[in-house]
């Protein structure tokens, strides 16, 4: 009896997962495209022959709507090409080609990692922001978690020169500044209540500051209340007025020593 030819395995393709990735510049991973299989005209194909053949027909616009099925695109020179894959990636491609209508090569863009999120549907999706020749183009957009995970980190492990590696990283730093200081999703990240994790950026103390201002001074006024106290008692009771100056003295020196100790409260 013949034993059944074993089934050829195919190669899995690693998905964006649900881990926290690493901040920095990932760009555009084309042998993992390679190997994602999509339908193109019904026909199996690859992402990369399928994305290349669509734009280099010279595509007229990009599907509006949720990518929930096959969607068309229309091109110039062939036509309309139906192609066929899981919707979270189809979403991606169509936000690749709108890039490419923008005059935007995504294979030149550089996208940096900021953020993830997950929905009640147990669906969580990792968070980069675009870069494209010095400017952002995207301040959002989303990779759902079982996509395949067509970007790459961008990391030299042997560079030539030995300041490369200070510079990537210090246009690192760059970018996520940027990122926090000059678009509005940026600047929302910072002011989260949630304090989400910020790369490369500091969130400003100011508001601790004042927190801890608005304590020190609710504390010396509640001292103050008790140096009061004794004094009053020595105005309604004189045989006491010894005792009362002695302790409202001793808690005066209290109040002193408070002032002094906080005196660089609330300082920049």
């Amino acid at each position: 009896m013949t034993e059944p030819a074993a089934m050829e395995s195919k190669p899995t393709v690693q998905t964006f997962g649900r881990r926290r990735l690493a901040p920095g510049g990932y760009g555009l991973d084309l042998a993992v495209m390679k190997s994602v299989p999509v339908k193109l005209n019904g026909h199996e194909t690859t992402l990369a022959e399928a994305y290349c053949k669509i734009r280099d027909a010279q595509l007229r616009g990009v599907p509006s709507g949720p990518c929930l099925g096959p969607q068309k695109f229309e091109t110039v020179e062939s036509g309309i090409f139906v192609l066929d894959c899981d919707w979270s990636l189809l979403s991606t491609i169509c936000s690749l080609f709108a890039m490419e209508l923008e005059k935007i090569n995504p294979f030149q863009v550089t996208w940096y990692y900021y953020d993830k999120d997950h929905s009640d549907m147990a669906n969580e999706i990792q968070i980069f922001f675009a870069v494209h020749e010095g400017k952002i183009v995207r301040e959002s957009h989303n990779f759902d978690c079982d996509e395949p995970m067509i970007l790459q980190a961008y990391s030299e492990e042997n560079p030539i020169w030995h300041n490369q590696q200070y510079f990537d990283e210090a246009l690192a730093h760059y970018r996520y500044q940027q990122f926090y200081t000059e678009t509005l999703t940026g600047k929302l990240m910072v002011l989260r209540p949630d304090e989400p994790l910020l790369y490369y950026y500091e969130r400003s103390k100011t508001r601790d500051g004042l927190r801890e201002l608005q304590t020190v001074l609710l504390a010396k006024v509640y001292r103050l209340l008790w140096v009061a106290l004794p004094l009053l008692a020595a105005l309604a009771y004189p045989p006491l007025r010894e005792l009362m100056i002695i302790t409202a003295i001793l808690l005066f020196l209290n109040l002193m020593w408070v002032c002094w100790a906080t005196r660089n409260v609330g300082d920049a």
